[in-house]
């Protein structure tokens, strides 16, 4: 799944990191983490060992760069219901782009 363009798009932050959140194609969404230069050098295979859920989703999807940095997924076409739960954990979150509806 690609991000929507036009779809919901935050970004939050909680516990040193930042995440992003994503409408996919699908109309569900992803969750992204930052890779900080921590983990900077972490592979998507070492990433999918940690989050077996994630081992069906193909490499290009597991480490995006999103404006110019590198994300990884984290949760992977959850529902609305699901995003909000994750949503409401955030500190300091920011709307980048709100849904266009036609």
């Amino acid at each position: 799944m690609e991000i929507n363009n036009n779809g919901f798009a935050l970004k939050g932050h909680k516990v040193g990191n930042d995440y992003y959140i994503f409408e996919n194609e699908a109309g569900n969404y992803n969750v992204y983490q930052d890779l900080h230069e921590i983990n900077e050098g972490t592979t998507v295979l070492e990433i999918k060992e940690i989050l077996p859920h994630l081992k069906q989703i193909s490499d290009e999807e597991v480490i995006i760069q999103y404006r110019n940095e590198p994300v990884f997924l984290l949760l992977h076409n959850i529902n609305i219901q699901e995003m909000n739960i994750f949503r409401l954990s955030l500190e300091n979150e920011i709307i980048i782009r709100k849904k266009n509806v036609d």
